[in-house]
């Protein structure tokens, strides 16, 4: 809302006639009670977001009581906006799943991946053809791996994405199968010539590796051929690389040929 005020020293306004220099707008009034101007047709939006120039044209008595005196004219520019309601809530995003599916052979040969494609939400599992427990059939859960057994461990992984927002189920596609191991808790070997004393030198627990020795021609902590940030221990060459985030070599310990 704009508003123009106008007064009159030694005289009363008796009536004002606004026009605006576009032409889109009409009066509902005259008078010098105030004006409400209203577009006078549908417009575009361009033509509504344009500022208009009005100008309001004073008549009045002066103080002699002479009556219908033009007091003059006064022009101002009245920005036009666009007030709109908020729009509603954008629809919900797709939602993408994947995971693993596992399989314990009792006979030889790698099995193709199931049939069975549906991935249930309520349930976090894949079901269908070729999906159940036990052996020689895919499964949700990793089996248990026995060091003693003749069976072959494979997985297979899936992913997917629901055809519409909110989906209780999602048709998922596998990647190629492949033959796996899987260790749960604490790791040891022993046996044979792998042992310090007559006791196990080496135990793999989750990230952490415990041992009394590692021999190796190169210990690679990064690629000698890294191009960020490493530490190469190379063995071969008897020396230690460092080298930036940009892959640059900036420390040689040892063999500098």
């Amino acid at each position: 809302t704009s508003t123009i005020s106008l007064s009159a020293f030694g005289g009363t306004i008796t009536s004002v006639t606004y026009t605006d220099n576009r032409g889109y707008l009409s009066t509902s009034s005259t008078s010098n009670s105030g004006c409400t101007a209203t577009f006078s047709a549908n417009r575009t939006k361009a033509q509504v977001e344009q500022a208009n120039t009005v100008t309001a044209a004073v008549t009045g008595t002066t103080s002699d009581g002479t009556t219908g005196v033009s007091f003059g004219s006064i022009t101002v520019d009245i920005p036009t906006v666009i007030n709109g309601s908020d729009g509603g809530d954008g629809a919900d995003a797709l939602r993408t799943v994947h995971g693993y599916l596992y399989y314990e052979k009792t006979t030889s040969g790698t099995p193709s991946a199931p049939s069975g494609n549906t991935y249930t939400f309520s349930s976090g599992n894949v079901s269908g053809s070729g999906i159940g427990t036990g052996t020689n059939t895919w499964t949700n859960e990793p089996r248990t791996q026995d060091p003693t057994s003749s069976n072959t461990h494979y997985i297979v992984r899936y992913y997917g994405t629901e055809a519409s927002a909110g989906a209780s189920t999602v048709t998922v596609s596998y990647s190629s199968v492949s033959q796996y191991t899987n260790f749960s808790s604490v790791v040891t070997f022993s046996g044979g010539t792998f042992q310090d004393g007559g006791s196990n030198i080496t135990a793999i627990d989750g990230g952490n590796i415990t041992t009394d020795t590692i021999g190796a021609s190169q210990l690679e902590i990064s690629s000698s051929s890294s191009t960020s940030s490493s530490m190469f221990f190379d063995g071969t060459n008897n020396r230690i690389d460092i080298k930036d985030s940009g892959g640059n070599l900036r420390v040689r310990i040892g063999n500098l040929g």
